[in-house]
């Protein structure tokens, strides 16, 4: 079994401090149940409070009526009931230790971040997708071959994504999004003539972030990018993990080690410092505004041209959204890549904020009751097939086939750690990470203090 990353304190507390019951290796086999789903109560848990997940039955919308009544046709079909509850983490880490102490089924299926999902299975409360009665693994209704690879912990699958549903968004991180308007106003080469001949890399990307760069000196300048730091470190990680590095990576006996202790990462690292403090092309965050995300609020306000984080960031339909403010102006393309990026790779990643789906490690019985119900939500909604969640995605978040394309590719390509570190973890490393862009710390010593930080917490 490959060492895996700990988890936070206060996760890792919750697990230890909680029954399991017949979960995990304690349960007996799920094939020695009968499957009775008549009269189950099925409960779907998500901390995502939006629009675009499985829980957003009463929002109102085309697609949110239509998941409903997709739901009330499985609930007349197996005679059961479906009920969703939009929260937040800390109640599902309650509801599941809850349920495990007196062996009942507080929660059947979770939606949450990647990082959840790793930090749940550690802990034994999740069950794989592959034990399940009458459940295919290998069907696209769970997801693509990458996403499932992303959550296969220890050779079994664990997280999932239900894209035949179409109704919960699948992300992908190291999404560059840019704000066309003013790309095209500056007259910059578009971003898609570079891509489409192959040269969409950090060196036409500089090229085109000192061309829109606009600096005035009032609230009318335009700029490339925020200036990433502890707290928005997406420009950094994406520009780390498109020079061909990875977090973890495995020595010479399969045991997970850090990854990025080397040039490469340096590479990325003084090529971020060169634009910010060199190029000069980048925002400086106003840290006393506190209302919402501050490096997207830059770029819907037209500060800055380019933005980087995993797909939700464009899907969101909050007013102070990008898809919301900008409309047609919002544009989707990969990071650029790295030199020494290797072909066969993308700069795309599956990251810890990523979403999926989980089957919670309930009672033996209650697994086999679910496992029909389970199979019929994640088939496609009534007067659909398993092509169609295309379509709807397409229509309801992209205003560009072509961006929708690019999407899809890093979707397919993308891959990832093979563990997700704990959100206490990754903001330590993003802290030596900012240290260096800023100026105030050396690469060199900065590669020795994330070394020692992967590296200890590696068990």
């Amino acid at each position: 079994m490959k060492k895996r990353i700990c988890l936070s304190v206060c996760l890792l507390a919750f697990l230890l401090c909680s029954c399991t019951a017949e979960a995990g290796k304690n349960r007996k086999p799920i094939s020695e149940y009968t499957a009775d789903p008549t009269g189950y109560t099925y409960r779907i848990f998500t901390d995502q409070q939006s629009d675009v997940s499985l829980c957003s039955v009463d929002y109102g919308t085309v697609r949110s009526d239509q998941l409903k009544a997709h739901y009330a046709a499985v609930e007349k079909e197996f005679s059961c009931r479906i009920e969703t509850n939009a929260t937040f983490r800390k109640t599902i880490l309650q509801e599941l230790a809850a349920g495990a102490a007196a062996s009942v089924n507080q929660v059947d299926l979770v939606e949450t971040s990647a990082e959840t999902v790793y930090a749940l299975w550690q802990g034994g409360y999740l069950t794989a997708l592959d034990e399940l009665p009458g459940v295919d693994v290998s069907s696209e209704k769970w997801g693509l071959p990458s996403q499932k690879s992303a959550m296969t912990f220890d050779g079994k699958t664990y997280g999932f994504c239900g894209l035949w549903l179409g109704a919960s968004f699948p992300t992908v991180s190291n999404v560059m999004f840019f704000n066309e308007k003013l790309i095209q106003g500056s007259g910059c080469v578009h971003p898609y003539e570079l891509l489409e001949k192959e040269e969409w890399n950090w060196q036409s990307f500089e090229t085109v972030a000192n061309t829109v760069t606009e600096e005035v000196g009032d609230d009318s300048s335009v700029y490339a990018f925020a200036s990433p730091n502890a707290e928005y470190p997406q420009f950094i990680t994406a520009a780390v993990y498109s020079n061909g590095t990875k977090l973890l990576t495995e020595d010479y006996q399969g045991k997970h080690v850090c990854g990025w202790n080397n040039d490469r990462t340096l590479d990325a690292l003084m090529w971020v410092k060169k634009l910010i403090k060199e190029d000069k092309v980048s925002y400086d965050l106003k840290m006393e505004y506190d209302d919402g995300r501050l490096d997207t609020l830059a770029f819907i306000n037209g500060r800055t041209a380019f933005l980087v984080g995993n797909a939700y960031a464009g899907v969101a339909t909050s007013q102070d959204s990008p898809l919301y403010t900008l409309g047609e102006d919002l544009r989707w393309i990969s990071f650029p890549r790295g030199p020494a990026l290797s072909e066969e790779r993308t700069t795309a990643a599956y990251g810890t904020s990523d979403r999926f789906c989980a089957i919670t490690a309930s009672v033996g019985q209650n697994l086999a009751n679910g496992a029909p119900i389970l199979n019929a939500i994640f088939e496609p909604m009534e007067g659909e097939d398993e092509n169609s969640y295309r379509e709807v995605l397409k229509r309801e978040y992209f205003f560009y086939d072509e961006d929708f394309e690019v999407y899809s590719a890093m979707m397919e390509k993308a891959e990832s750690e093979g563990v997700f570190p704990a959100s206490s973890l990754m903001s330590d490393i993003q802290n030596v990470l900012s240290g260096v862009v800023s100026g105030v710390k050396s690469g060199k010593q900065a590669l020795i203090e994330i070394e020692s930080v992967v590296n200890g917490t590696v068990k």
